[in-house]
């Protein structure tokens, strides 16, 4: 059987522990939003990279073309004129 100060001693720590306990369900709670955060951050940006790598790879393609026929077709007496907009994500973030 617990004496008087062995009681004190056993309430005192379970007091102490329930405080630290909701401490590091605080921690927690808060190490959790940013984590959703970041993954939203990271999704976001993923689908911005995916985006502007399609546009690289279609003005690539493009210029590919226009080097390519420039070197097998004699130049225009006037300049070309673009016919199209190609899709283009610069600017827009």
């Amino acid at each position: 059987m617990m004496n008087g100060k062995d009681v004190d001693v056993m309430v005192r720590w379970q007091r102490e522990s329930k405080l630290a306990l909701d401490q590091l369900r605080q921690q927690r709670s808060q190490h959790e939003a940013s984590l959703e955060a970041a993954m939203e951050a990271i999704r976001v940006h993923t689908e911005a990279v995916e985006r502007i790598e399609g546009d690289i790879e279609v003005l690539e393609t493009a210029l590919a073309c226009v080097e390519h026929e420039h070197e097998t077709v004699p130049a225009p007496a006037q300049p070309l004129r673009p016919v199209a907009t190609l899709p283009t994500a610069v600017g827009q973030h």
